[in-house]
């Protein structure tokens, strides 16, 4: 190369890779066998650390195909899930708000996926989104820290780090407060996950390996949303099925 720096771009994109997992090129997945179940509430995808919304379209795209209707989001900051994790927090709540209001529904279902589902969390448990939200899920979400906090220096970065500040407040009393149903779901670190994603949520939320379901199955955390095992439990979990899959 002649250049004698790297760009700003390679940059945040190298570290998207370091934190998150790696894999830009996620398996295609295939359709759900199903339980004859109706989608009933809107549902908004929320992305990780440094995730750009696009890293969710083939995961929209299908779940719009199994009859649900479907949003998605970014965490706040440039690049994305480097503000304060408050802020995309208030950024998940209002699009709970806006949802609602558009759709007219009552409650929408929410996955935040790695940083994401801190967000989620935060926003239920601190910022009015308990009322609003039937189902949440954890989708590799890193609700007690990861030392991949440790590569980036962002707010959002730091939040991440075991014994931050933020995660002492977000994990302080109950894991599931309110009536929503919270759901975990993650892939152990010896088959693609994270460290720190396989820490079960506590306090009688769902919590599920995918390699519990299909066990071996390799699955990194950055191609967590177009898994299609994963993709199988998430369909349950926004029906409020037990989670189930055929392992695709």
């Amino acid at each position: 190369m002649r250049h004698p720096r790297l760009s700003a771009a390679l940059v945040a994109a190298l570290v998207i890779g370091s934190v998150l997992g790696g894999a830009m090129t996620p398996p295609v997945a295939d359709a759900h066998p199903g339980h004859g179940g109706t989608p009933t509430r809107p549902v908004l995808l929320v992305g990780g650390t440094f995730g750009p919304v696009s890293y969710m379209n083939a995961a929209k795209a299908w779940f719009q195909g199994q009859g649900f209707t479907v949003y998605s989001m970014q965490l706040s900051g440039s690049p994305p899930g480097s503000d304060d994790i408050r802020i995309s927090a208030r950024a998940v709540c209002d699009q709970i708000d806006a949802i609602r209001a558009q759709t007219g529904a009552s409650q929408v279902d929410v996955v935040g996926h790695s940083q994401g589902a801190l967000a989620v969390r935060y926003c239920v448990k601190f910022q009015g989104g308990m009322d609003d939200v039937a189902t949440m899920v954890s989708l590799g979400g890193v609700d007690y820290g990861t030392s991949r906090g440790y590569l980036c220096g962002s707010t959002g970065c730091r939040q991440m780090r075991p014994g931050s500040s933020f995660l002492t407040e977000l994990n302080a009393g109950d894991d599931t407060p309110g009536a929503v149903r919270y759901v975990k779901l993650w892939s152990y670190p010896a088959n693609g996950g994270i460290d720190g994603e396989s820490a079960p949520l506590q306090d009688g939320a769902t919590n599920v390996g995918v390699q519990d379901r299909c066990p071996g199955r390799s699955l990194d955390h950055r191609a967590e949303y177009d898994d299609g095992a994963m993709r199988d439990l998430l369909y349950d979990a926004f029906l409020q099925f037990p989670p189930t899959t055929t392992c695709p």
